[in-house]
């Protein structure tokens, strides 16, 4: 559930400036890196691979939408609700954004969640635990007693495993992320500061079956080694096309304005 509680949209100003000028750059980084492994699924053969990045295409082909939303719940997502769209409150660029390599490292994650199926994939899972649930109740010869206590433990071990796989999911969206970031034309090195920043305003943090994100320290740490590798020289020709996209994407919302 993504909270944010928004007064309203904020659609001028510095902030928002921000957010459309890195997301009209790492939208194009993203619509490449899912149309170069789809390219690479179709050569390997491999069937399930070629209808996954079938879909991550689909997922993010497009003119996108960036909203910055006023509100006090520092917050940034990407939700097949509101198909390519992303979402950023006013408080989570307050908070934790300072250039616009921290915003493009912020979104490339988001955007790894919507390229990776990660919420088709936990809504699958939730409902594939109620379909058990409701099995275990209609055979229940007790008419009730057991299957509280089966349906009880059922919904625990749901909920570690919910939790588990959406730390997964979050691990594969910063690898992920930090990959389109350097496709961006992003520096690396200085994006990933945006969850030490996010390490100090948390504090220690103690994860449990429950939580459903990593600890930030393992994440900024994981990040910083990627850094290393992951950076915009690895990737010269997907720096110039974005660069170009992101031109032209630019001139065509200045046109249309003008209009």
């Amino acid at each position: 559930m993504h909270e944010f509680d928004a007064k309203e949209i904020v659609t001028e100003g510095k902030m928002h400036a921000q957010v459309e000028r890195v997301g009209r750059q790492i939208i194009p980084a993203a619509q490449r890196f899912v149309s170069i492994k789809l390219k690479e699924a179709r050569e390997s053969g491999d069937e399930k691979d070629v209808e996954f990045w079938t879909g991550a295409c689909k997922r993010t082909a497009g003119s996108w939408n960036y909203i910055t939303l006023d509100s006090e719940i520092p917050n940034a997502f990407v939700t097949e609700l509101f198909p390519r769209t992303i979402f950023v409150t006013t408080r989570y660029l307050e908070d934790y954004i300072g250039g616009d390599d921290d915003l493009a490292l912020i979104f490339g994650h988001e955007i790894s969640h919507l390229i990776h199926g990660h919420n088709l994939k936990q809504n699958s899972i939730s409902t594939l635990w109620s379909a058990i649930e409701l099995l275990i109740i209609s055979l229940d010869p007790t008419q009730g007693l057991i299957s509280i206590l089966i349906a009880s433990f059922a919904k625990f071990l749901s909920s570690a495993g919910e939790s588990a796989n959406s730390r997964e999911h979050e691990r594969e969206a910063d690898a992920t992320g930090i990959k389109l970031m350097a496709m961006a034309c992003y520096d690396t090195k200085k994006g990933v500061e945006v969850f030490r920043r996010m390490m100090e305003g948390n504090g220690s943090q103690i994860v449990d079956i429950f939580s459903t994100h990593p600890p930030t320290q393992e994440r900024f740490i994981f990040l910083q080694k990627k850094s290393a590798t992951e950076n915009a020289a690895k990737y010269p020709n997907s720096c110039q096309f974005v660069k170009q996209a992101a031109k032209q994407t630019f001139l065509k919302s200045f046109f249309d304005l003008s209009a």
